[in-house]
């Protein structure tokens, strides 16, 4: 039930940052575009290393539980 309810939260995390994306690019076309682009690619990077250390903290867990 814990690992389900860490994807979701990742999840919902990124679409609502692209959802955010999305609406500047619609917004500025040029410069807001570049840079909203490189800050979606650094902080998608960061949710998904976030996740992979909780989901090995949990793996962790389960194996020294088992």
């Amino acid at each position: 039930m814990y690992p389900i309810t860490h994807t979701t939260l990742c999840h919902l995390h990124t679409h609502t940052h692209t959802h955010t994306h999305t609406h500047t690019h619609t917004h500025t076309h040029t410069h807001t575009h570049t840079h909203t682009h490189t800050h979606t690619h650094t902080h998608t990077h960061t949710a998904l290393l976030v996740c992979s250390q909780h989901l090995s903290a949990w793996r962790h867990r389960t194996i020294s539980t088992a």
